[in-house]
């Protein structure tokens, strides 16, 4: 009988032949103080970070945040390669700053070459 097999998946180079597509899943995670406004951030997307007034608010501008960081750091880094993603479990683990709340943000190419 037979195994299945999968291939690991290093990045996703832009600079390839943009057909095939793949997506990325972080882990991005829901901040709250008590001086502050929600905030949502993605700890394997250094610099991205939206906030609101509510939680939800917070998401909506998160998603807009997501597509200008990867735009203007494509721009800026020609074959700018998606850093690849930490398993939830791993950055839950791995986080030590306190958070409200932690939700899957789905990245694809189409998204990165719009």
């Amino acid at each position: 009988m037979r195994r299945p097999f999968s291939i690991p998946v290093m990045a996703i180079n832009y600079t390839t032949d943009e057909a095939f597509m793949m997506a990325y899943q972080y882990t991005a995670l829901i901040r709250k103080n008590p001086e502050t406004d929600y905030w949502v951030d993605c700890p394997d997307l250094p610099g991205c970070i939206a906030s609101g007034k509510s939680i939800e608010e917070a998401k909506a501008q998160f998603a807009d945040a997501i597509h200008f960081h990867l735009v203007g750091v494509k721009d800026q880094k020609k074959g700018y390669s998606l850093p690849i993603p930490r398993s939830r479990k791993q950055v839950l683990a791995e986080e030590e700053d306190e958070y409200l709340e932690a939700y899957t943000v789905t990245v694809d190419e189409p998204f990165m070459t719009q």
